[in-house]
């Protein structure tokens, strides 16, 4: 068995619904069974907060592609296959639905 046999794999359609959801503003996009927004936060907020200094700030959310304006942590767990080297499922944590990769 295949690690990715045990998750539902999105057809085509919710694929594309599922990216039609994240441009409409969920950075993360949103779960496919309950709809909860992935989007975990601001980076840079979550530094400034821990630091006190938007320099501090700057920097830090930097290191993630992140900045003032824009940069979510997302809130979908990632479920990691060591053989495949790769995730290959992502897992809700609001109402524990797994799926596959898309």
């Amino acid at each position: 068995m295949k690690p990715t046999d045990e998750y539902k794999v999105c057809s085509l359609e919710e694929a594309e619904e599922f990216a039609k959801k994240r441009e409409k503003g969920s950075e993360h996009g949103y779960c496919p069974n309950c709809n909860a927004d992935l989007d975990g936060g601001s980076i840079w907020e979550h530094f400034y907060k821990l630091t006190g200094s938007e320099e501090k700030a700057d920097k830090s959310a930097e290191a993630y592609g992140a900045t003032k304006e824009k940069g979510q942590w997302g809130r979908a767990v990632g479920i990691y296959d060591r053989d495949l080297d790769r995730t290959v499922a992502w897992f809700c944590p609001d109402c524990h639905h797994k799926w596959g990769r898309v």
